[in-house]
């Protein structure tokens, strides 16, 4: 499956699935141009049909303007086009992820009631799952929501290394950015899983902390 380009005037209505319109993963900005990736939907889907209710998408694609104003990482999902944050009723979040993974989703973060109440999917190659905390501002990596454990899709091409410099607890650090099947697979969260840590983003000085 791929990223597809849509326009919101042109193309809004138009029906993706069944209970899915493109306008539905437009971004929160107001722009025209709107990325969606089918597998994404898909998943959507299949969620929408195992749940039997209304699948409200918080956020979908995210122009890279719109993904700095929210402090997202640079290198998110939602500009890819790759991820929604999505939130339902009448089932929680936690039974949403578990049901996400049992799907083989890569990218799964749980937000309980307090933190957020919503679930972020996306299409990552790398698995990683992650907890919501501190009103949803902070993150710590999971092994697993108690769906289908995680597995690891080797890479089908070879893979580039490039170094990127990150302040880490108020030291600069050169982490290794590395790129799979064409992809930047290097996420902070994927960083921080291989430490075993809890990671905490400050927007204000937009340094990083990590402690394990």
């Amino acid at each position: 499956m791929s990223v597809v380009k849509y326009s919101k005037q042109t193309d809004g209505k138009n029906q993706l699935t069944a209970n899915f319109k493109v306008e539905e993963m437009a971004c929160k900005d107001g722009g025209d141009e709107i990325r969606i990736d089918s597998e994404l939907i898909a998943i959507l889907q299949k969620i929408r049909d195992y749940v039997k209710c209304s699948v409200n998408i918080n956020s979908g694609y995210r122009s890279p303007i719109y993904n700095a104003k929210v402090g997202g990482s640079p290198n998110s999902q939602h500009i890819q086009g790759k991820a929604a944050d999505i939130s339902l009723s009448g089932i929680t979040p936690l039974q949403v992820a578990q049901y996400a993974e049992s799907l083989g989703v890569g990218g799964i973060g749980y937000a309980p009631a307090g933190q957020g109440n919503f679930v972020h999917l996306d299409t990552r190659v790398v698995p990683c799952r992650w907890e919501y905390y501190n009103g949803g501002k902070n993150t710590k990596v999971v092994g697993t929501f108690g769906g289908k454990p995680i597995t690891v899709k080797p890479p089908t091409t070879p893979i580039t290394i490039e170094p990127k410099s990150l302040l880490i607890n108020g030291q600069e650090k050169q982490v290794r950015c590395g790129l799979v099947d064409g992809e930047n697979y290097v996420h902070l969260r994927d960083f921080v899983a291989h430490m075993g840590g809890l990671v905490a983003y400050d927007e204000k000085t937009r340094q990083i902390s990590i402690t394990k």
